[in-house]
């Protein structure tokens, strides 16, 4: 039978209608939309459905909602904004402790009990306390890095080193005719579906590859900027969606610094040629004399100067990469190759909702497959009848030894 609860959640009172042995992660992202607590293992063994509860961190993925009515409850959400970030949060963004993000939430919840209980952990300290934290992407120095700069012992050693590597000329560092252009251009020749200049100072590429905490956001971001000679701040990437990005299949094999990396690479070049050949005309100036510095066109004979926004903003190109444009010489590169934050820290750190399991659209219901014992196990009977009657479940699915409830 269900009651109503008062939770105090980030110092908000609400009050809940819910089954008592309802998990209080199931309140908190369905019922109150705090989507950055995250079910991972359902088991209390890995860390991600960590909240602060009363200022002990604690697994929300099999507690029951009546035993913290009253108690004070603390998500990621609690801690601060992308505006206004909580020093702990800022922490992880400088030392960028985090890879995909799906755990980053559990783990600034877990420093941040620690820190509640002493306010200069030790080394040890700091890793016996994330001993149930569980990271497939393994960044626990990264973590404990940000911890020690959380309690200001930051570790003045780097994270790690960039080491110039001897550069291999490749066909992608030449001038190329349309029909050596890279496979996603040959597949996606439209320039607009690559790069748009917008009004607002920035530019926006487009990818057909997905960031799942692989760091190509931020890699693409690096290329565009570098071939069309902006700042990296002007730079957004688009998510990517299938309206309007170009169809790069699947994003597998570590191929997409190959592919779409060359891709946007080739697109920027020509993007740039093109409002340079645009300016020249506006400036009345030779071609060759112009030069490009974060997106400001410049005669450095006659001092005039316009920019990409001014020239083109919001418009569109109307045209195919053709190849006539060369892309810089590596060795000229000023943002690739160089260190720079990974666009979506401030999402991840926040819990700003970022991935599927966070999607909650209008009508949406659920599936749960029902998974059995271990794998040579075969359904053998079910009360279909008695599963269709339970409260909220909209449909039953069976195929062989396959079960699935819809809700």
């Amino acid at each position: 039978m269900n009651k109503v609860f008062e939770l105090k959640v980030n110092s908000q009172t609400h009050h809940v209608e819910a089954d008592p042995d309802t998990s209080l992660i199931y309140i908190l992202r369905n019922d109150l939309g705090l989507k950055g607590i995250k079910l991972a293992c359902g088991k209390e063994q890995c860390g991600a459905c960590k909240v602060l509860i009363d200022g002990q961190a604690v697994p929300s993925c099999k507690l029951p909602v009546k035993d913290v009515a009253g108690m004070e409850i603390t998500t990621i959400e609690g801690f601060g904004t992308a505006d206004n970030l909580h020093p702990l949060q800022q922490a992880f963004v400088e030392e960028q402790a985090l890879q995909c993000g799906y755990c980053t939430p559990g783990m600034i919840i877990t420093a941040q009990a620690l820190l509640n209980q002493r306010r200069y952990p030790t080394d040890a300290e700091i890793r016996e306390a994330l001993g149930d934290d569980l990271c497939r992407c393994g960044v626990y120095d990264r973590v404990r890095r940000a911890i020690r700069l959380r309690i200001a012992r930051p570790l003045t050693t780097p994270t790690y080193q960039v080491t110039p590597g001897e550069h291999h000329q490749k066909e992608s560092d030449t001038l190329k005719p349309s029909s050596s252009l890279p496979h996603s251009l040959q597949q996606n020749p439209n320039l607009d579906s690559w790069v748009r200049i917008n009004t607002d100072g920035t530019v926006t590429l487009f990818t057909g590859k997905v960031e799942f905490g692989q760091g190509i956001k931020t890699a693409l971001a690096q290329i565009g900027a570098e071939e069309l000679d902006v700042s990296l701040e002007r730079i957004q990437v688009s998510p990517t969606d299938t309206a309007y990005s170009p169809d790069e299949g699947l994003t597998v094999g570590s191929m997409s610094m190959e592919t779409s990396g060359n891709a946007i690479r080739c697109a920027a070049a020509e993007a740039r040629l093109i409002l340079l050949s645009i300016a020249f005309e506006e400036l009345e100036a030779p071609l060759e004399r112009l030069t490009v510095k974060d997106g400001t066109i410049s005669d450095p004979a006659t001092g005039k100067s316009t920019t990409y926004w001014d020239l083109f903003g919001g418009q569109q190109f109307g045209r195919q990469v053709t190849g006539r444009a060369q892309p810089k010489n590596p060795q000229g590169y000023s943002l690739v190759g160089q260190a720079a934050k990974n666009l979506d820290l401030l999402d991840k750190v926040t819990g700003t909702p970022s991935f599927v399991h966070d999607l909650d659209l209008p009508g949406m219901v659920h599936a749960r497959v029902v998974r059995p014992a271990h794998y040579a196990a075969r359904l053998v009977s079910v009360d279909a009848d008695a599963v269709k009657k339970l409260p909220g479940v909209l449909k039953m699915v069976r195929d062989g030894s396959f079960l699935a409830v819809i809700t």
